[in-house]
């Protein structure tokens, strides 16, 4: 029994990390559907939630403004979610009448903001965006291109971090991670539709919003799969991308994951019916990429402690020894992180390992109730 244990565990594992990201390729190659990108004058509303951005606000209004489509933004409606810095007056002193504050005093939480902000826009195309990120230009172009499709119903780009933010085992490990995570996207994309959206980038035509719930953890899933459920697609735009800083420490990116992660938790709670193939067209996708991830750190001990009953025998042997040199290199690679040192192996495995300790904290989270509607503010570099 404690060898079954031990083969269907390494089993599960080897499927979320290598096996679905192969299947979902080969699909990919083998049967693309192809979305048609033409050059449309859709005219947008930019969506925008802050609290506490006075840092980079203003430099992100001016950019959005300052893009060579800038005659495709109909409105920039920017909500402030409670801000107690100076925000808020940074966002009036831009001249352009485009720009409009809704500010609240109190916290919200960023659900409840969006649903407000949505419900005063005025055109056909929202684009969601965060404060933080650089826009590359060109980038509202390409998000916008795929909607000559009429099928096509949400757009996500593509987020890409910045080189300088990738110089610690952190930074290099999450620059890893999200081309592999890309990579995936690309080829979920290529098939039908991308579980989820970059929630710093991507839009949406507007009568297919949905209000979500006031408490919702994760708005780029929920609202994009809200869209897909009802027939149309939500693809990866490989050229709207944004430039993105990488966390630098182990802590900074457990905090960023575990947020998202209990999200997911969230999702299995709210929607169950999208685990179903007959309720949700990428159920396939959806399960593989966002929910059975969850299941990861569970199916590590899992492999342990079936490992560990095997130790007199060599398959025992060798599951420990794996297991032993992968915790052996990503404790070198916090090691390492301390002295501002990068080596790409104890990089990986430290990912790794963060990624599965997030999820793990992240189901404390849910079950205790312990995440909150509303957010801290994100630092950059």
């Amino acid at each position: 029994m404690n060898l079954v244990i031990l083969v269907v565990s390494l089993a599960i594992l080897l499927y979320l990390v290598i096996g679905y990201p192969l299947l979902i390729a080969l699909y990919a190659s083998l049967r693309p559907v192809p979305v048609a990108r033409l050059q449309e004058s859709f005219q947008v509303s930019v969506v925008l939630v802050v609290c506490n951005e006075a840092e980079c606000i203003k430099e992100k209004l001016e950019s959005l403004l300052g893009l060579f489509e800038a005659d495709r933004i109909q409105e920039i409606l920017v909500g402030s979610d409670g801000s107690t810095d100076e925000t808020n007056a940074l966002v009036k002193s831009i001249a352009d009448p485009r720009v409009r504050l809704v500010a609240w005093d109190d916290r919200r939480g960023k659900a409840s903001v969006l649903n407000d902000l949505v419900a005063e826009a005025k055109a056909e195309i929202l684009v969601f965006t965060d404060a933080r990120q650089r826009i590359l230009e060109g980038s509202l172009q390409a998000l916008l291109a795929g909607f000559a499709d009429p099928k096509v119903g949400v757009v996500s780009g593509e987020m890409v971090f910045d080189p300088e933010s990738q110089c610690t085992p952190a930074g290099q490990g999450m620059g890893m991670y999200w081309a592999y995570e890309t990579w995936i996207r690309r080829n979920e994309s290529a098939v039908h539709s991308v579980p989820g959206a970059t929630g710093a980038w991507y839009a949406l035509r507007k009568p297919l919003y949905q209000p979500i719930s006031a408490d919702t953890l994760v708005d780029d899933v929920v609202i994009p799969l809200q869209a897909v459920v009802v027939g149309s697609r939500c693809i990866l735009e490989t050229d709207a991308r944004i430039v993105d800083w990488a966390s630098h420490t182990v802590a900074e990116e457990s905090v960023r994951k575990r947020r998202t992660l209990t999200g997911c938790f969230q999702l299995i709670q709210r929607h169950p019916a999208w685990l179903l193939p007959h309720c949700n067209p990428i159920w396939w996708q959806f399960v593989s990429h966002k929910i059975l991830r969850l299941a990861s750190p569970w199916l590590l001990v899992l492999c342990f402690l079936s490992a560990w009953t095997l130790r007199g025998e060599p398959v025992g042997i060798l599951a420990l020894l794996g297991q032993g040199i992968c915790y052996g290199l990503a404790l070198a690679g916090w090691i390492l992180g301390r002295f501002r040192l990068v080596s790409l192996p104890t990089s990986i495995c430290l990912t790794f390992f963060v990624m599965n300790l997030a999820t793990a904290l992240a189901l404390a989270d849910f079950l205790f109730e312990r995440s909150l509607p509303a957010w801290r503010m994100s630092q950059k570099g």
